[in-house]
């Protein structure tokens, strides 16, 4: 799947992206340390990526998780950021969590609110979801800046939430609703 925005291709999951979701990874391993789980030496080789990225193909197709990767329209082969919907639940919940990176080049252009912005539209419409989640430790002001400007809600705080480069972190919830959303 592909979805185009003004600057942006965004693709879905796909085993020939291996190599360069690798060199995204290396190029952001110290930016991104703080928000992820810590990394063994596997998670930055091409190998993992292809077994991973069959496994996203798979989840894409069965609904239990949505991954996409980003791409400048001025640079097709570099993956500049990533997208995904995941913790997908049905029945009366209809909801799923949001998660993105980008890469620390391109931060404060305004690309991660242009990709989000046609992904949640792409779930409320086409997946038909209710609620999207999306939760940001606390001092990331970024993410509190672009889910605000994408209409998300504040929940609460949740503590120790995720254990991530090594410790528990806490972490602001935040929610957007589909007030279209029909059963």
């Amino acid at each position: 799947m592909q979805i185009d925005t003004e600057r942006l291709i965004i693709k879905s999951a796909r085993t020939e992206f291996a190599p360069a979701i690798t060199k995204f990874y290396l190029r952001n391993k110290a930016f991104f340390a703080d928000s992820q789980p810590l990394r063994d030496a596997h998670f930055f080789t091409v190998d993992h990526w292809v077994q991973n990225l069959k496994h996203l193909a798979a989840c894409f197709e069965d609904d239990s998780m949505y991954q996409f990767y980003l791409f400048e329209k001025s640079n097709e082969e570099h993956v500049i950021g990533q997208v995904g919907l995941s913790g997908i639940q049905r029945g009366p919940f209809q909801a799923c969590f949001l998660g993105y990176q980008l890469d620390q080049q391109k931060n404060g252009c305004g690309l991660m609110h242009e990709a989000l912005a046609v992904i949640i539209h792409w779930a409320f419409a086409h997946k038909n979801f209710h609620r999207i989640m999306a939760n940001y430790v606390p001092c990331n002001a970024r993410s509190a800046a672009v889910l605000k400007k994408l209409g998300f809600t504040i929940e609460g705080v949740a503590k120790d939430y995720l254990f991530l480069n090594g410790e528990w972190q806490d972490h602001v919830l935040t929610s957007l609703i589909n007030d279209q959303f029909k059963f």
